[in-house]
């Protein structure tokens, strides 16, 4: 099964790596491809940089957030819970026209350190945005 993940953080990575090891073709998506191949730092949590982790699953495409989600049969969200509206409007949403998306975002909040809040709470969820934003049949 062609796959899209968009995110390329830890979530995004072990999503990918795993649907990948398992056969199906996987593109991650990001904003800037290009900046995303340039960075060399460990991220936050001592995990390496995203190149080294796409040197190790050769089987695994990066690409831009639209071309990722047009790649994808199915489409897994694995942003950052903030920047997940802006990123799928990012993705197009004739790209996810008529697609499983799978919400795997979470809308921690680490402006305050730890432990994070929520961006999104009791009367309303990050899911339900996604939803309202893309007039999901339930």
């Amino acid at each position: 099964m062609r796959i899209g993940v968009l995110g390329t953080g830890m979530v995004g990575r072990a999503i990918a790596g795993k649907l990948s090891e398992l056969g199906h073709e996987v593109v991650v998506g990001t904003r800037d491809p290009g900046g995303t191949l340039a960075r060399q730092e460990q991220d936050l949590y001592g995990n390496p940089p995203f190149p080294a982790w796409l040197a190790e699953h050769p089987r695994v495409r990066l690409d831009g957030l639209a071309e990722a989600a047009a790649h994808g049969e199915l489409v897994v969200n694995a942003t950052a819970g903030a920047a997940s509206l802006e990123a799928l409007r990012l993705a197009g949403e004739a790209n996810l026209d008529g697609k499983v998306l799978v919400d795997v975002a979470n809308p921690l909040d680490f402006s305050q350190g730890m432990p994070p809040s929520l961006t999104v709470a009791n009367s309303d969820s990050l899911g339900e945005q996604i939803q309202r934003a893309y007039k999901v049949v339930r």
